[in-house]
């Protein structure tokens, strides 16, 4: 028989044994509907070989909320990007943008 503690331990990673703590995830509010990882990557300075690794827009009935997570490469990138970018003005407009700190669970 399995011990709860040990069923939470094996909930802890996903089925490809990506670690849920991990604390890389940026939860993104009050982005444009039509934002594209293109605007991100801007957004953040970043590149393909950069800290950037994945934009996951949020969807609810069919359309973007205008929220979204971005997935990057350390906790230490997520945490400069999070210290630099939050509440900065999103594509040079009025726009703020929140940037909060997520995990992958």
């Amino acid at each position: 028989r399995r011990s709860r503690e040990g069923a939470f331990a094996r909930a802890a990673k996903d089925g490809e044994g990506k670690d849920f703590d991990f604390r890389g995830v940026l939860r993104l509010r009050g982005l444009p509907h039509d934002a594209r990882e293109k605007d991100l990557r801007a957004f953040f300075d970043t590149t393909a070989e950069g800290d950037f690794v994945e934009f996951v827009p949020v969807f609810r009935r069919g359309k973007q909320t205008g929220d979204a997570y971005v997935v990057m490469a350390t906790e230490e990138a997520a945490a400069a990007a999070r210290e630099a970018k939050h509440r900065a003005n999103f594509a040079g407009g009025r726009r703020q943008v929140e940037v909060l700190a997520s995990t992958r669970g």
